[in-house]
């Protein structure tokens, strides 16, 4: 009797539910939910249209995502790096950076390693510019100019990102 009762303690979770459906539960979201499909890492490139090498590609792609990793975006930093790139260099550029883990603020330092893999968390470069300056970055705080500079030199490559605050 007395094993019963501490038993029906332990076995009771956050709301009454038991923790071994807890358990059930995070195992099911980390490996077997319907996950998005993999984002496109790589895009073609025109050399014969780029201004600028590999190596300045990669320093640029650096240099966005320390701008935009932590709290807060250094919106002075994006806009120099598009003050001097035309779209083809953007495609460039974009595929230096890859995808990397976004958690809404940056990147997610010290999250659990279950999150750092699961895919719904991976952004490409325009990904993170979208979010950076929308919700989460720039918008409201700042004018439209950034966002519109970033969606004319996207635009000379046929890559999609509004212009305006609130994309549709």
């Amino acid at each position: 009797m007395r094993y019963a009762r501490a038993a029906k303690g332990i076995g009771k979770g956050l709301a009454g539910i038991p923790w071994f459906i807890w358990i059930a539960f995070f195992v099911w979201w980390q490996f077997f939910r319907k996950k998005r499909p993999d984002l496109p890492q790589t895009r073609p490139v025109d050399y014969s249209k780029t201004t600028i090498t590999n190596s300045t590609a990669k320093k640029y792609a650096n240099d966005l995502f320390e701008s935009m990793r932590h709290n807060g975006t250094k919106e002075s930093a994006i806009e120099d790096i598009f003050d001097h790139i035309n779209g083809h260099d953007y495609i460039l550029i974009y595929n230096q950076f890859g995808v990397k883990p976004y958690n809404g603020f940056g990147s997610p330092d010290g999250v659990p390693i279950l999150k750092e893999t699961d895919p719904v968390y991976h952004y490409n470069l325009t990904q993170w510019l979208d979010a950076e300056l929308n919700e989460h970055g720039v918008w409201p705080f700042s004018d439209r100019a950034l966002r519109k500079k970033v969606a004319n030199v996207l635009s000379e490559v046929d890559i999609e990102f509004s212009a305006s605050f609130f994309p549709s």
